[in-house]
Formats: C-alpha cells, sequence, structure tokens
C-alpha cells in the first residue's frame, strides 16, 4: 500500500508548501475544497515531486493537478498570489507554463496574466528575466527571430522578400 500524508491539517501544509514554491498561495474557499478533496490522498515527495491519489486510486501528478484548477475560471479563486518572489529551482515546473520564459514565450497569455493577476505576472516576468540573465543564451542580437533580436516587423520583411535566408534564421534562433 502507498504511503500518504494523513490528517486535514498534514494536508493543509503540504499544499501550501507546495503552491508557496510557486509564488502561490489558497484561499479560505480554496484551502477548504482542496483540502477535502485531498485528505489522505498526498504521497510525499520532494518539492516538485508530490503526487495523490485520484479518483481510481491511481499516482498523479499534484502539481498538474493544482494547474489544471489554476487554469480553469470556476476554480481559479481558490489561488491568489502570496507576493513573495518565486523561488523555483532551474527547470522546476511552474503551476502555469511562464509565457515571460524563453522556451514558452506567449505574448497572449502575457497579457491575459497581466490582466488577471498583474502581482503574479510580474513575479513571472522577474524569474524570467533573472534565468535569461543567468544563461545568457537570448541569441543572436542581430536576428530578428531570436529573443535578443526579436523583431515581428522584420520578419515579416525577410519572409516575404527572402524566404530562404528567413528559414536559415529562424533555423539558428531555434538551435540556439
Amino acid at each position: 500500500m502507498t504511503e500518504v500524508i494523513a490528517g486535514r491539517i498534514n494536508t493543509a501544509t503540504a499544499l501550501r508548501q507546495v503552491l508557496d514554491l510557486h509564488g502561490l498561495k489558497l484561499t479560505r474557499e480554496g484551502e477548504d475544497a482542496l483540502v477535502e478533496r485531498l485528505t489522505d490522498r498526498l504521497i510525499p515527495g520532494g518539492g516538485h515531486s508530490l503526487k495523490y491519489l485520484d479518483q481510481d486510486g491511481a499516482e498523479a501528478d499534484l502539481t498538474a493537478y493544482l494547474a489544471c484548477l489554476y487554469s480553469t475560471p470556476e476554480t481559479r479563486r481558490f489561488f491568489s498570489s502570496n507576493g513573495a518572489p518565486l523561488r523555483l529551482p532551474h527547470g522546476a515546473s511552474l503551476l502555469t507554463q511562464n509565457p515571460f520564459s524563453k522556451r514558452h514565450w506567449n505574448v497572449t497569455k502575457q497579457m491575459l496574466l497581466q490582466r488577471d493577476d498583474p502581482q503574479y505576472a510580474q513575479q513571472l516576468e522577474r524569474y524570467a528575466a533573472s534565468e535569461r540573465n543567468v544563461r545568457r543564451d537570448d541569441g543572436d542580437p542581430t536576428n530578428p527571430f531570436s529573443r535578443a533580436g526579436f523583431n515581428l516587423t522584420q520578419q515579416m520583411l525577410l519572409e516575404k522578400n527572402d524566404p530562404e535566408r528567413a528559414a536559415m534564421l529562424r533555423r539558428e534562433a531555434e538551435d540556439a
């Protein structure tokens, strides 16, 4: 039988710790709802590897479950930003993919985050910027397809006037 974190208080504490890693906290309603659902179902693990037993008794990723709740409008109210800076180890999964990061760059999601939760959006932006500063792999500033030289107008002009060069520059930016 799988070892689980027993009790409502222990479940609430474990959930707080996981969410704190992501710069989030539960609202009172969220804590009540999630503790009710997950009491005696959390499987202990280190940091981001916490699992839970789903309805069928199978092990499932807790972060993925929380991400689903966080991204659903009906359950988004369970979460709020705690105002603390993000403290994620390199390569850690965020509850939502960071649309400010090089890997998950998405302007639409950036705008939605800034509209719905500006404080959390700022945290994600700062985290992505600090990660870029540490890694220094933004690419070639003269390449309009790289993060360092990103320029949508230049991309469109290249696509129109010299599609072969545009394809070459795009490959170089993706390989960097």
